[in-house]
């Protein structure tokens, strides 16, 4: 029985002493420690090929871990690396993971928990499905002397703008042509607007929100003093959730006249200290 059992395991594992290399089903290891689980390696020769040992589990001199690939010349070095091969399927999965412990006390970005005691890591590509929110901030460049002078109810004068924060990867900011270019996404628009207008006590505005292929008019009005400057300064937000827009979308950035205010003509000062324009991609 004993000699049985050496003969197998002499069978099972091809040791290369010279080259201090362990081989398990395999007379060709590419690493110190090389499990080839479906026995596939070539007998001799240099490195195979990656639908060879996509499988494949490699230990090296560092300490190194690898599921799938073999330690190459000029590859990334990694305490542990599995492989997402597309030979050979999806075909790597992470259960039950946990939060980071004390004092952090965060859970894993991606980990997903559709019941107790199970979890998941996802996909780097399926993260948007987690509908995690991003925000680009724009700011006024500078203040507006004379806004909407000459703007009747109805009509915008454009914002100058600068990009304060882009969190939203593919969006983009014309500041020429103050247009401001989405990708593909359901989408919450704020416009926060501080102004000052003397003379008179009422001050409307309106913003036309993107649809998929149209607008909506949201309206803001705000009252205030009658004094010129600080005395008339007032502050407002208009806010809109969109339907998911198409990649591409382009959305201009000014703020309209609206119909309910009694300020007109010169006087109007719009204030850069207190005009963002925020976007915020909610997901898909």
């Amino acid at each position: 029985m004993k000699k049985l059992l050496l003969i197998f395991s002499i069978t099972c594992m091809s040791t290369a002493l010279f080259s201090q290399r362990v081989g398990f089903r395999t007379s060709n290891p590419q690493a110190p420690f090389h499990l080839d689980t479906r026995a596939n390696n070539p007998a001799t020769g240099g490195l195979p090929s990656l639908p060879l040992v996509y499988d494949d589990f490699l230990i090296d001199t560092d300490g190194s871990m690898n599921i799938g690939p073999y330690f190459a010349a000029g590859m990334p070095r990694s305490k542990f690396f599995l492989f997402f091969a597309t030979t050979g399927g999806d075909n790597v999965r992470i259960d039950n993971l946990l939060p980071a412990p004390n004092p952090e006390d965060i859970d894993l970005l991606g980990v997903v928990r559709p019941g107790a005691g199970f979890s998941y890591l996802k996909r780097e590509q399926s993260l948007n499905e987690l509908d995690l929110p991003r925000t680009t901030v724009l700011g006024l460049s500078a203040d507006v002397t004379n806004f909407l002078n000459g703007v009747s109810a109805g009509g915008a004068q454009d914002m100058p703008m600068t990009v304060i924060k882009n969190g939203i990867p593919g969006l983009s900011y014309n500041a020429t042509t103050h247009f401001v270019t989405l990708p593909a996404g359901t989408y919450r628009f704020t416009v926060v607007y501080s102004a000052s207008h003397g003379g008179c006590t009422l001050s409307s505005y309106f913003y036309d929100f993107p649809l998929p292929s149209s607008f909506t008019r949201v309206h803001s009005t705000s009252d205030h003093l009658t004094g010129a400057g600080v005395g008339s300064r007032h502050t407002g937000t208009i806010t809109y959730a969109s339907a998911s827009l198409p990649d591409g979308k382009m959305i201009l950035t000014n703020l309209g006249r609206g119909q309910s205010g009694n300020c007109g003509g010169t006087g109007m000062t719009l204030f850069a200290d207190g005009t963002q324009f925020l976007i915020t991609r909610i997901g898909d």
